[in-house]
């Protein structure tokens, strides 16, 4: 009976886990391995993952160091519990040549991983996209990436259980990992934003179920900063809209901002004597 009751109580809840292995400095390739709840081995062996941050992107939004606790920093270890599966069909080319298909949508639960929550990291993505031109994995924008057609395969195993639990771990591994590719992330979102409608619903159906969860952790915390940051982050259609244009529009930003020829210094009002005047001034030593 008391079995029974915790049962219902979400107590003691037995899932299907994602294993993420990263060497410390997350330098090459780390592992992942599918277990059914009983333990089982569902893929067969282990499959490579890049869990490493792009530097230069990470550098651009205020994260040289990749902080694991900031957005655009590497994947923070600890516990984590997929909330949808987001669809990418309907996604522009650019955003699918990123991260592929479909990526799958993971809530920080335990560990660094939802302290990482107050900083902002509000989700992880587990994801595809190209490979470099030397067919190795790339880093990211902040979440896991594996190759297309391992992500098939996962997806077919991820299809046979109704509940995933993802743990990610740091550990020194026994054989030389395989190298990352030197090409780097292109444009991509941290926290991740769902694209697609269902997976949107997903997200929202989980925000206000106040019992979707036993592991949901962030649910007892006292701290307002992260929630604040949660209702904002909702799946509302303008900022997942706003979020994406972003990601999508970012590299050609970029491109033309390099193309764009420099422009010439405006004049001063007043016209040549105005810019006598404040050359003048400024050879004073005075400075407005």
């Amino acid at each position: 009976m008391l079995k029974k009751l915790l049962s219902l109580l979400g107590f003691g809840r037995k899932r299907a886990t994602l294993i993420v292995t990263v060497p410390p400095g997350r330098r090459g390739c780390g592992s992942l391995l599918a277990s059914d709840p009983e333990g089982r081995d569902l893929l067969g062996g282990r499959i490579p993952v890049a869990a490493r941050a792009d530097e230069a992107l990470a550098r651009s939004h205020g994260n040289p160091a990749r902080d694991v606790m900031r957005p655009y920093g590497d994947p923070a270890c600890g516990t984590y519990l997929l909330i949808a599966t987001d669809r990418l069909a309907g996604a522009p080319e650019a955003l699918r040549d990123e991260i592929g298909e479909c990526q799958l949508l993971f809530e920080p639960s335990e560990g660094d991983a939802a302290r990482a929550e107050s900083g902002g990291r509000l989700l992880l993505a587990l994801h595809g996209g190209r490979l470099g031109t030397d067919n190795r994995l790339r880093a990211t924008a902040g979440g896991l990436r594996v190759s297309g057609r391992d992500l098939e395969t996962l997806l077919r195993v991820l299809s046979s259980t109704d509940e995933w639990r993802l743990e990610l771990r740091e550990e020194a591994p026994k054989m030389l990992p395989a190298d990352l590719s030197d090409e780097p992330a292109g444009a991509g979102i941290d926290p991740p934003v769902p694209y697609s409608a269902e997976a949107q619903r997903a997200i929202e159906r989980r925000s206000a179920s106040p019992g979707s969860s036993d592991d949901d952790s962030w649910r007892h915390r006292q701290d307002d900063d992260w929630r604040s940051s949660r209702d904002t982050y909702s799946s509302s259609g303008p900022a997942v809209a706003a979020a994406t244009g972003a990601a999508v529009g970012a590299a050609a930003a970029h491109a033309a901002k390099v193309s764009e020829p420099p422009m010439p210094p405006a004049e001063p009002e007043g016209g040549a004597d105005a810019a006598q005047e404040g050359s003048s001034d400024s050879s004073s030593g005075t400075s407005y």
